[in-house]
């Protein structure tokens, strides 16, 4: 995902992963290493201090969360919610085909676009 966002120069759209999790200060240390050791520069990843996250992302009532957030002109359009233990390679593939959909979406409806 981070490579789609690299190619994406538009200050009106955005995609971020939140992991929402109790544990959000021993998570904070960890999620920066590890968006450090994947080189991450343009995906915003955070962690939201309760496992069931922001009130504004009606989550289910269920623990763990990680949560991807596609945005256009401040507005949230569409989210994709996974149980941790789900968020595996398994669904990495149709996520980042989905988010390079929306991406390609937003460039064609911005005008004087391609």
């Amino acid at each position: 995902m981070d490579q789609l966002l690299r190619q994406e120069k538009s200050e009106t759209w955005r995609v971020w992963v939140t992991f929402c999790s109790r544990q959000q200060p021993e998570l904070d240390e960890k999620i920066v290493a590890w968006s450090k050791q994947l080189g991450l520069a343009r995906l915003p990843i955070s962690v939201f201090e309760d496992d069931r996250g922001p009130p504004a992302y009606r989550l289910p009532r269920e623990e763990g969360f990680v949560v991807v957030v596609f945005a256009a002109e401040r507005k949230i359009v569409a989210s994709r919610v996974y149980a941790a233990k789900e968020f595996r390679s398994e669904v990495i593939k149709p996520l980042t085909q989905e988010v390079r959909q929306f991406l390609e979406s937003r460039r064609a409806a911005k005008p004087g676009s391609k």
